[in-house]
Protein backbone atom coordinates (compact mmCIF):
# COMPACT_ATOMS: atom_id res chain seq x y z
CA UNK A 1 0.00 0.00 0.00
CA UNK A 2 1.71 3.45 -1.13
CA UNK A 3 1.81 5.57 2.08
CA UNK A 4 2.05 9.28 2.43
CA UNK A 5 6.46 8.97 2.56
CA UNK A 6 5.62 8.27 -1.45
CA UNK A 7 6.66 10.88 -3.06
CA UNK A 8 8.25 12.05 -6.91
CA UNK A 9 11.75 13.24 -6.79
CA UNK A 10 11.80 16.92 -5.87
CA UNK A 11 7.88 16.90 -4.46
CA UNK A 12 8.93 16.43 -0.59
CA UNK A 13 10.69 19.46 -0.39
CA UNK A 14 7.58 21.56 -2.06
CA UNK A 15 5.11 19.63 0.21
CA UNK A 16 6.92 19.99 3.06
CA UNK A 17 7.45 23.90 2.30
CA UNK A 18 3.47 24.62 1.74
CA UNK A 19 2.99 23.02 5.17
CA UNK A 20 4.72 24.70 7.37
CA UNK A 21 3.21 27.65 5.44
CA UNK A 22 0.04 26.12 6.42
CA UNK A 23 0.93 25.69 10.29
CA UNK A 24 2.25 29.14 10.57
CA UNK A 25 -0.57 30.93 8.59
CA UNK A 26 -3.26 28.87 11.17
CA UNK A 27 -0.94 28.86 14.20
CA UNK A 28 1.84 31.37 13.83
CA UNK A 29 6.01 30.75 14.40
CA UNK A 30 5.63 29.29 17.60
CA UNK A 31 3.55 25.94 16.11
CA UNK A 32 6.39 25.19 13.56
CA UNK A 33 8.98 22.67 14.61
CA UNK A 34 10.51 19.86 12.63
CA UNK A 35 8.84 17.16 14.16
CA UNK A 36 5.44 18.26 13.71
CA UNK A 37 6.19 19.53 10.32
CA UNK A 38 7.12 15.46 9.47
CA UNK A 39 4.17 14.11 11.17
CA UNK A 40 1.51 16.96 9.43
CA UNK A 41 3.13 15.57 5.91
CA UNK A 42 3.53 11.66 6.99
CA UNK A 43 7.08 11.40 7.02
CA UNK A 44 10.05 10.80 8.99
CA UNK A 45 12.13 13.59 10.41
CA UNK A 46 15.18 11.96 9.08
CA UNK A 47 13.41 12.85 5.60
CA UNK A 48 12.66 16.05 6.83
CA UNK A 49 15.78 16.76 7.84
CA UNK A 50 17.33 16.27 4.61
CA UNK A 51 15.76 18.88 2.83
CA UNK A 52 16.23 21.22 5.40
CA UNK A 53 19.53 20.60 8.20
CA UNK A 54 17.56 22.60 11.04
CA UNK A 55 14.56 24.97 11.63
CA UNK A 56 16.24 28.25 10.74
CA UNK A 57 17.06 26.41 7.35
CA UNK A 58 13.28 26.02 7.12
CA UNK A 59 12.22 29.26 7.87
CA UNK A 60 14.66 30.82 5.30
CA UNK A 61 13.14 28.35 2.64
CA UNK A 62 9.98 29.79 3.12
CA UNK A 63 10.97 33.49 3.44
CA UNK A 64 12.33 32.76 -0.18
CA UNK A 65 9.30 31.23 -1.55
CA UNK A 66 7.10 34.40 -0.50
CA UNK A 67 9.66 36.45 -2.15
CA UNK A 68 9.74 34.23 -5.63
CA UNK A 69 5.73 34.70 -5.41
CA UNK A 70 5.60 38.39 -4.48
CA UNK A 71 7.83 38.65 -7.80
CA UNK A 72 6.09 35.95 -9.97
CA UNK A 73 2.98 38.11 -9.36
CA UNK A 74 4.24 41.37 -9.83
CA UNK A 75 5.19 40.25 -13.12
CA UNK A 76 1.90 39.40 -14.38
CA UNK A 77 0.76 42.98 -13.64
CA UNK A 78 -0.33 43.88 -17.27
CA UNK A 79 1.53 46.28 -19.37
CA UNK A 80 -1.20 48.03 -20.81
CA UNK A 81 -2.53 49.68 -17.72
CA UNK A 82 -1.64 52.85 -17.09
CA UNK A 83 1.55 53.79 -14.44
CA UNK A 84 -1.24 54.99 -11.89
CA UNK A 85 -3.04 51.63 -11.93
CA UNK A 86 0.43 49.78 -12.09
CA UNK A 87 1.62 51.37 -8.63
CA UNK A 88 -1.73 50.63 -7.22
CA UNK A 89 -1.33 47.02 -8.25
CA UNK A 90 1.87 46.59 -6.85
CA UNK A 91 1.05 48.31 -3.51
CA UNK A 92 -1.92 46.38 -3.11
CA UNK A 93 -0.02 43.24 -3.46
CA UNK A 94 2.56 43.84 -0.90
CA UNK A 95 -0.09 44.64 1.38
CA UNK A 96 -2.23 41.65 0.38
CA UNK A 97 0.98 39.56 1.68
CA UNK A 98 0.93 41.44 4.95
CA UNK A 99 -2.48 41.37 5.94
CA UNK A 100 -3.37 37.77 4.51
CA UNK A 101 -0.24 36.00 5.41
CA UNK A 102 0.93 38.15 8.59
CA UNK A 103 3.63 35.06 9.56
CA UNK A 104 5.14 35.13 6.33
CA UNK A 105 5.51 38.65 6.07
CA UNK A 106 7.14 38.44 9.70
CA UNK A 107 9.90 36.01 7.88
CA UNK A 108 10.21 37.96 4.66
CA UNK A 109 10.71 41.19 5.79
CA UNK A 110 11.12 41.06 9.97
CA UNK A 111 13.16 40.20 12.64
CA UNK A 112 12.80 36.64 12.83
CA UNK A 113 15.66 36.00 10.23
CA UNK A 114 17.12 39.52 9.59
CA UNK A 115 17.82 40.72 13.45
CA UNK A 116 20.44 37.57 13.27
CA UNK A 117 21.82 38.58 10.01
CA UNK A 118 20.74 36.46 7.13
CA UNK A 119 23.16 33.86 6.99
CA UNK A 120 21.87 32.66 3.87
CA UNK A 121 23.35 34.81 0.48
CA UNK A 122 20.80 33.42 -1.77
CA UNK A 123 17.94 35.03 0.77
CA UNK A 124 20.16 38.28 0.59
CA UNK A 125 20.57 38.25 -2.94
CA UNK A 126 16.43 37.84 -3.29
CA UNK A 127 15.42 40.33 -1.06
CA UNK A 128 18.07 42.72 -3.15
CA UNK A 129 16.54 42.00 -6.38
CA UNK A 130 13.19 42.70 -4.82
CA UNK A 131 14.28 46.51 -4.33
CA UNK A 132 16.34 46.32 -7.47
CA UNK A 133 13.14 45.58 -9.09
CA UNK A 134 10.95 48.13 -7.80
CA UNK A 135 13.82 50.61 -8.57
CA UNK A 136 13.82 49.40 -12.45
CA UNK A 137 10.23 49.85 -12.16
CA UNK A 138 9.36 53.53 -11.35
CA UNK A 139 12.91 54.07 -14.09
CA UNK A 140 10.96 52.47 -17.14
CA UNK A 141 7.73 54.17 -16.40
CA UNK A 142 10.13 57.60 -16.57
CA UNK A 143 11.53 56.26 -19.71
CA UNK A 144 8.34 55.22 -21.63
CA UNK A 145 6.86 59.12 -20.16
CA UNK A 146 4.42 57.91 -18.25
CA UNK A 147 5.75 59.85 -15.51
CA UNK A 148 8.09 62.39 -14.09
CA UNK A 149 10.32 61.47 -11.26
CA UNK A 150 11.54 64.65 -9.20
CA UNK A 151 13.72 62.02 -7.25
CA UNK A 152 16.17 59.32 -8.34
CA UNK A 153 14.41 55.95 -8.45
CA UNK A 154 15.74 54.61 -5.57
CA UNK A 155 15.03 57.24 -3.10
CA UNK A 156 11.72 56.91 -4.59
CA UNK A 157 11.61 53.22 -4.05
CA UNK A 158 12.97 53.35 -0.69
CA UNK A 159 10.28 56.13 0.84
CA UNK A 160 7.74 53.96 -1.28
CA UNK A 161 8.53 50.95 0.38
CA UNK A 162 9.14 52.54 4.16
CA UNK A 163 5.28 53.56 3.57
CA UNK A 164 3.98 50.07 3.31
CA UNK A 165 6.08 48.20 5.50
CA UNK A 166 5.00 50.88 7.75
CA UNK A 167 1.67 50.73 7.20
CA UNK A 168 1.92 46.36 7.10
CA UNK A 169 3.72 46.63 10.66
CA UNK A 170 0.65 48.62 12.07
CA UNK A 171 -1.52 45.39 11.40
CA UNK A 172 0.77 42.49 11.81
CA UNK A 173 1.60 44.54 15.04
CA UNK A 174 -1.87 44.57 16.00
CA UNK A 175 -2.03 48.18 16.02
CA UNK A 176 -4.71 48.34 12.90
CA UNK A 177 -7.24 46.16 14.86
CA UNK A 178 -9.36 45.93 11.86
CA UNK A 179 -8.20 45.12 8.38
CA UNK A 180 -7.75 47.73 5.85
CA UNK A 181 -9.45 47.71 2.22
CA UNK A 182 -5.99 46.95 0.64
CA UNK A 183 -7.45 48.35 -2.89
CA UNK A 184 -8.72 51.82 -1.05
CA UNK A 185 -5.00 51.94 1.04
CA UNK A 186 -3.34 51.07 -2.00
CA UNK A 187 -5.31 53.70 -4.08
CA UNK A 188 -4.51 56.87 -1.51
CA UNK A 189 -0.88 56.05 -1.16
CA UNK A 190 -0.77 56.78 -4.99
CA UNK A 191 -2.57 59.40 -4.83
CA UNK A 192 -0.54 61.39 -2.11
CA UNK A 193 2.63 60.48 -4.00
CA UNK A 194 1.32 61.87 -7.23
CA UNK A 195 0.20 64.63 -5.30
CA UNK A 196 3.98 65.81 -4.88
CA UNK A 197 5.80 62.98 -2.67
CA UNK A 198 8.07 61.72 -5.71
CA UNK A 199 6.40 61.47 -8.83
CA UNK A 200 4.05 62.96 -10.58
CA UNK A 201 1.80 62.33 -13.58
CA UNK A 202 3.57 63.04 -17.01
CA UNK A 203 2.41 66.19 -18.87
CA UNK A 204 2.17 66.00 -22.15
Amino acid sequence: METKETYHHGNLRQALLEEARSLIRVGGLSQLSMRKLAEQVGVSRTAAYHHFKDKRALLIAIAQDGFEQLKEQAEQIPDELSATQKMVRRCKLYLDLAFDDPALYELMYGKVIWSEGASDTHLEGTAAQMFKDYCDFYAKLEALNEVRLVKPPALIARIHWATLHGLARLYVDGVFRIKPDTNQLATDIVDMRMAGIGVDQQVE
